[in-house]
């Protein structure tokens, strides 16, 4: 449906007439705080050790944030099989990235971006070892490991 012109301009076009309600959060007090937020969803698991209270033949026991409580915890159980099936929910496919980049480092006129910046910030246009024959997996490894 979307690969022809028209069908494509009318979904566009209903999109257009759609009211979007964009959510904004209050800014974050520090560059502390901003990589504490993303550090909790770009490096960990679906769920942490420490919140495993229990693991039984045919349940899992942990903690989950009380919505009713800011601030409190209460136990959840659930069934072995509905444990592992939500943790495996967390698991992304085959060629997908957790991190996305936006602003600057946005797939979107990247190179054009970065070079406008490098002339801003009176910059070299290619920055040393930019055009260096990248090293193979093999190379990388004996030159950090020695093995």
């Amino acid at each position: 449906m979307l690969k022809d012109r028209e069908p494509f301009r009318r979904y566009v076009t209903g999109l257009y007439r759609k009211e979007w309600v964009v959510y904004c959060k209050k800014p974050f007090r520090n560059t502390n705080h901003v990589l504490e937020y993303l550090g909790r969803y770009t490096h960990r698991v679906a769920i942490s050790n420490n919140r495993i209270v229990r693991v039984g033949a045919n349940d899992v026991t942990f903690r989950v944030r009380d919505p009713a409580e800011v601030g409190k915890t209460k136990l959840m159980t659930l069934d072995t099989f509905e444990f592992i099936r939500r943790f495996l929910l967390h698991i992304l496919p085959d060629r997908f990235m957790k991190i996305r980049y936006y602003g600057l480092l946005s797939n979107r006129n990247r190179k054009i971006k970065l070079a406008r910046c490098r002339q801003l910030f009176g910059m070299p246009e290619h920055p040393e070892g930019h055009d260096a024959p990248k090293e193979r997996w093999e190379e990388t490894f004996l030159r950090v490991t020695g093995i």
